[in-house]
Protein backbone atom coordinates (compact mmCIF):
# COMPACT_ATOMS: atom_id res chain seq x y z
CA UNK A 1 0.00 0.00 0.00
CA UNK A 2 1.00 3.62 -0.40
CA UNK A 3 -0.36 6.98 0.64
CA UNK A 4 -1.53 9.38 -2.06
CA UNK A 5 -3.07 12.82 -2.05
CA UNK A 6 -6.23 12.87 -4.13
CA UNK A 7 -8.73 15.55 -5.13
CA UNK A 8 -12.44 15.63 -4.41
CA UNK A 9 -14.01 16.56 -7.74
CA UNK A 10 -17.61 15.43 -7.37
CA UNK A 11 -20.00 13.85 -4.89
CA UNK A 12 -23.66 13.01 -4.28
CA UNK A 13 -25.74 13.71 -1.20
CA UNK A 14 -29.09 11.99 -0.66
CA UNK A 15 -31.28 12.88 2.31
CA UNK A 16 -34.75 12.03 3.59
CA UNK A 17 -36.92 14.93 4.70
CA UNK A 18 -40.49 15.12 5.97
CA UNK A 19 -43.00 13.67 3.45
CA UNK A 20 -40.23 12.65 1.03
CA UNK A 21 -39.39 8.96 1.63
CA UNK A 22 -37.99 8.81 -1.92
CA UNK A 23 -34.99 10.89 -0.75
CA UNK A 24 -33.91 14.21 -2.18
CA UNK A 25 -30.99 13.45 -4.51
CA UNK A 26 -28.39 16.19 -4.88
CA UNK A 27 -25.03 16.38 -6.63
CA UNK A 28 -22.08 18.77 -6.27
CA UNK A 29 -18.94 19.43 -8.28
CA UNK A 30 -15.71 21.34 -8.13
CA UNK A 31 -16.16 24.65 -9.93
CA UNK A 32 -13.37 23.96 -12.44
CA UNK A 33 -14.38 20.44 -13.48
CA UNK A 34 -15.85 21.06 -16.91
CA UNK A 35 -17.82 23.64 -18.89
CA UNK A 36 -21.57 23.64 -19.36
CA UNK A 37 -22.79 23.79 -22.93
CA UNK A 38 -26.44 24.13 -23.80
CA UNK A 39 -27.13 22.57 -27.18
CA UNK A 40 -29.36 24.50 -29.56
CA UNK A 41 -30.34 21.24 -31.24
CA UNK A 42 -30.16 18.31 -28.81
CA UNK A 43 -29.84 15.65 -31.50
CA UNK A 44 -27.37 17.28 -33.89
CA UNK A 45 -25.48 19.66 -31.64
CA UNK A 46 -22.14 20.88 -32.92
CA UNK A 47 -19.70 23.43 -31.64
CA UNK A 48 -17.10 23.97 -28.95
CA UNK A 49 -18.17 24.08 -25.29
CA UNK A 50 -15.41 26.45 -24.15
CA UNK A 51 -12.15 28.19 -25.05
CA UNK A 52 -10.97 27.66 -21.46
CA UNK A 53 -9.11 24.60 -20.19
CA UNK A 54 -10.62 22.99 -17.11
CA UNK A 55 -9.67 19.92 -15.10
CA UNK A 56 -11.49 17.46 -17.36
CA UNK A 57 -11.74 19.53 -20.53
CA UNK A 58 -9.06 20.74 -22.93
CA UNK A 59 -9.97 24.11 -24.42
CA UNK A 60 -11.55 24.23 -27.88
CA UNK A 61 -12.33 20.51 -27.94
CA UNK A 62 -15.35 19.95 -30.20
CA UNK A 63 -18.56 18.41 -28.88
CA UNK A 64 -18.09 15.26 -30.93
CA UNK A 65 -14.85 14.50 -29.08
CA UNK A 66 -16.36 14.95 -25.62
CA UNK A 67 -18.13 12.51 -23.28
CA UNK A 68 -16.97 9.59 -25.44
CA UNK A 69 -17.59 6.35 -23.57
CA UNK A 70 -14.63 3.95 -23.52
CA UNK A 71 -16.46 0.93 -22.11
CA UNK A 72 -14.55 -2.31 -22.93
CA UNK A 73 -11.92 -0.30 -24.79
CA UNK A 74 -9.42 0.22 -21.97
CA UNK A 75 -6.49 -1.84 -20.79
CA UNK A 76 -4.67 -1.47 -17.47
CA UNK A 77 -1.05 -2.58 -17.12
CA UNK A 78 -0.99 -4.28 -13.72
CA UNK A 79 2.67 -3.50 -13.02
CA UNK A 80 2.75 0.14 -14.15
CA UNK A 81 -0.92 0.98 -13.51
CA UNK A 82 -0.95 2.81 -16.84
CA UNK A 83 -4.28 2.91 -18.65
CA UNK A 84 -4.31 2.70 -22.44
CA UNK A 85 -7.06 2.49 -25.01
CA UNK A 86 -7.50 0.19 -27.98
CA UNK A 87 -9.91 -0.20 -30.90
CA UNK A 88 -8.90 3.35 -31.78
CA UNK A 89 -10.41 4.75 -28.59
CA UNK A 90 -8.52 7.38 -26.62
CA UNK A 91 -8.14 6.38 -22.97
CA UNK A 92 -9.00 9.94 -21.93
CA UNK A 93 -12.29 11.59 -22.85
CA UNK A 94 -12.84 15.33 -22.66
CA UNK A 95 -15.89 16.25 -20.62
CA UNK A 96 -18.61 18.86 -20.75
CA UNK A 97 -21.87 19.24 -18.83
CA UNK A 98 -24.92 18.88 -21.07
CA UNK A 99 -27.50 20.24 -18.64
CA UNK A 100 -26.53 23.24 -16.54
CA UNK A 101 -28.04 22.84 -13.07
CA UNK A 102 -29.45 19.51 -14.18
CA UNK A 103 -32.14 20.93 -16.41
CA UNK A 104 -35.63 21.55 -15.12
CA UNK A 105 -37.64 24.72 -15.63
CA UNK A 106 -36.29 28.25 -15.47
CA UNK A 107 -37.39 28.72 -11.84
CA UNK A 108 -35.45 25.62 -10.78
CA UNK A 109 -32.36 26.87 -12.59
CA UNK A 110 -32.60 30.31 -10.98
CA UNK A 111 -33.14 28.81 -7.51
CA UNK A 112 -29.98 26.70 -7.70
CA UNK A 113 -27.90 29.62 -8.93
CA UNK A 114 -29.24 31.82 -6.13
CA UNK A 115 -28.66 29.08 -3.52
CA UNK A 116 -25.03 28.70 -4.60
CA UNK A 117 -24.54 32.47 -4.41
CA UNK A 118 -26.05 32.63 -0.92
CA UNK A 119 -23.87 29.81 0.38
CA UNK A 120 -20.69 31.23 -1.12
CA UNK A 121 -21.48 34.65 0.36
CA UNK A 122 -22.17 33.13 3.78
CA UNK A 123 -19.27 30.75 4.37
CA UNK A 124 -15.68 31.77 5.13
CA UNK A 125 -14.05 33.28 2.01
CA UNK A 126 -11.05 31.01 2.61
CA UNK A 127 -13.11 27.85 3.00
CA UNK A 128 -12.34 25.01 0.63
CA UNK A 129 -16.09 24.81 -0.04
CA UNK A 130 -15.88 28.06 -1.98
CA UNK A 131 -14.52 25.82 -4.75
CA UNK A 132 -17.69 23.69 -4.96
CA UNK A 133 -21.23 24.30 -6.16
CA UNK A 134 -24.49 22.42 -6.28
CA UNK A 135 -25.25 21.19 -9.79
CA UNK A 136 -28.86 20.28 -9.04
CA UNK A 137 -31.34 18.20 -7.09
CA UNK A 138 -34.29 15.98 -7.89
CA UNK A 139 -37.24 14.83 -5.77
CA UNK A 140 -40.97 14.01 -5.98
CA UNK A 141 -43.79 16.45 -6.62
CA UNK A 142 -46.06 15.11 -3.89
CA UNK A 143 -49.10 16.71 -5.55
CA UNK A 144 -48.67 14.22 -8.41
CA UNK A 145 -48.45 11.10 -6.28
CA UNK A 146 -46.16 9.33 -3.82
CA UNK A 147 -43.56 6.60 -3.60
CA UNK A 148 -45.04 3.21 -4.49
CA UNK A 149 -43.63 -0.22 -5.44
CA UNK A 150 -42.95 -0.88 -9.13
CA UNK A 151 -42.43 2.80 -9.93
CA UNK A 152 -39.94 4.23 -12.40
CA UNK A 153 -39.73 7.29 -14.63
CA UNK A 154 -41.31 5.27 -17.45
CA UNK A 155 -44.30 4.49 -15.22
CA UNK A 156 -45.03 8.04 -14.07
CA UNK A 157 -42.51 10.71 -15.10
CA UNK A 158 -44.74 13.47 -13.71
CA UNK A 159 -43.82 12.42 -10.20
CA UNK A 160 -40.28 13.74 -10.64
CA UNK A 161 -39.50 17.43 -10.21
CA UNK A 162 -36.49 19.69 -9.81
CA UNK A 163 -33.43 19.04 -12.00
CA UNK A 164 -35.08 16.45 -14.24
CA UNK A 165 -31.99 15.65 -16.35
CA UNK A 166 -29.48 15.72 -13.51
CA UNK A 167 -26.04 14.19 -14.08
CA UNK A 168 -22.69 14.89 -12.45
CA UNK A 169 -20.16 15.54 -15.23
CA UNK A 170 -17.42 13.51 -13.51
CA UNK A 171 -19.44 10.88 -11.65
CA UNK A 172 -21.92 10.24 -14.47
CA UNK A 173 -20.07 11.52 -17.51
CA UNK A 174 -21.45 8.92 -19.88
CA UNK A 175 -25.06 8.89 -18.69
CA UNK A 176 -25.67 12.34 -20.15
CA UNK A 177 -27.68 10.73 -22.92
CA UNK A 178 -29.88 12.82 -25.21
CA UNK A 179 -32.11 9.84 -26.02
CA UNK A 180 -32.84 8.70 -22.47
CA UNK A 181 -32.70 12.03 -20.55
CA UNK A 182 -31.66 10.20 -17.35
CA UNK A 183 -31.67 11.48 -13.78
CA UNK A 184 -31.05 9.95 -10.34
CA UNK A 185 -34.41 8.19 -10.48
CA UNK A 186 -33.39 6.34 -13.63
CA UNK A 187 -31.56 3.94 -11.29
CA UNK A 188 -33.06 4.79 -7.91
CA UNK A 189 -36.57 3.47 -8.46
CA UNK A 190 -38.77 0.74 -7.00
CA UNK A 191 -38.92 -1.71 -9.91
CA UNK A 192 -38.44 -5.47 -9.52
CA UNK A 193 -34.78 -6.49 -9.55
CA UNK A 194 -32.67 -9.64 -9.68
CA UNK A 195 -29.35 -9.29 -7.83
CA UNK A 196 -26.90 -11.90 -6.56
CA UNK A 197 -29.38 -14.65 -7.33
CA UNK A 198 -32.17 -13.05 -5.33
CA UNK A 199 -35.31 -11.80 -7.07
CA UNK A 200 -36.66 -8.73 -5.30
CA UNK A 201 -40.22 -7.70 -6.07
CA UNK A 202 -40.89 -3.99 -6.43
CA UNK A 203 -40.54 -2.35 -3.00
CA UNK A 204 -40.13 1.23 -1.80
CA UNK A 205 -36.83 0.32 -0.14
CA UNK A 206 -35.25 -0.23 -3.56
CA UNK A 207 -34.70 3.49 -4.11
CA UNK A 208 -31.59 3.14 -1.93
CA UNK A 209 -28.75 0.83 -3.03
CA UNK A 210 -27.58 0.66 0.61
CA UNK A 211 -30.98 -0.46 1.89
CA UNK A 212 -31.30 -2.82 -1.07
CA UNK A 213 -27.99 -4.50 -0.23
CA UNK A 214 -29.07 -5.00 3.36
CA UNK A 215 -32.37 -6.44 2.17
CA UNK A 216 -30.53 -8.89 -0.09
CA UNK A 217 -28.20 -9.88 2.75
CA UNK A 218 -31.22 -10.64 4.88
CA UNK A 219 -32.69 -12.85 2.15
CA UNK A 220 -29.54 -14.71 1.11
CA UNK A 221 -27.49 -14.83 4.29
CA UNK A 222 -30.06 -14.16 6.96
CA UNK A 223 -28.13 -11.18 8.21
CA UNK A 224 -28.30 -7.40 7.99
CA UNK A 225 -25.19 -5.25 7.76
CA UNK A 226 -25.22 -2.24 10.09
CA UNK A 227 -23.62 0.59 8.13
CA UNK A 228 -24.48 3.54 10.37
CA UNK A 229 -24.78 3.68 14.14
CA UNK A 230 -27.20 6.56 14.64
CA UNK A 231 -26.72 6.48 18.43
CA UNK A 232 -23.15 7.80 18.10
Amino acid sequence: TREETVALVGFHIAVVVDRHPEFIWTTFEHNDNAPSYILQNEMTGTGVPSDKTETFYAKNTALGNCNVANYKALEVNASTQIITGYYGVDATSQVYRRHEYGGGDETNQDNIEELNNQVHNTIDPNSMWQNYSEVGAVWFDIDNGHLVPDWSLTVNPNLQTGSKTLSNSVVETFTQDVNQQPSCFSCHNTMKQSIDGAVIDGKNVLTSHILLKNYINAIIQGEVVITVDRDE
